[in-house]
């Protein structure tokens, strides 16, 4: 959350969120899993009193086209 709201108040109007090292963190996870960041990225930012782009990086791992929209994600 305190991500999201620092984001907001410097006036940032685009995130692109690249949680590349989550599979060194947990290398056998889920889908679930691995959207999990990305969904708590997204409602954090949903809750801003501002528009945030969010644009989703994580390499087309976790099928991210099927999920992306379910976690506030813009691309």
């Amino acid at each position: 959350m305190q991500d999201a709201t620092l984001i907001a108040k410097w006036g940032i109007d685009y995130l692109k969120y690249d949680y590349c090292s989550y599979l060194e963190i947990k290398p056998n996870s889920s889908v679930d899993s691995r959207k999990y960041p990305y969904k708590l990225m997204g409602t954090f930012l949903e809750s801003q009193p501002r528009d945030i782009y969010y644009a989703l990086s994580e390499y087309g791992l976790s099928e991210v086209q099927k999920w992306g929209a379910s976690v506030h994600g813009n691309s």
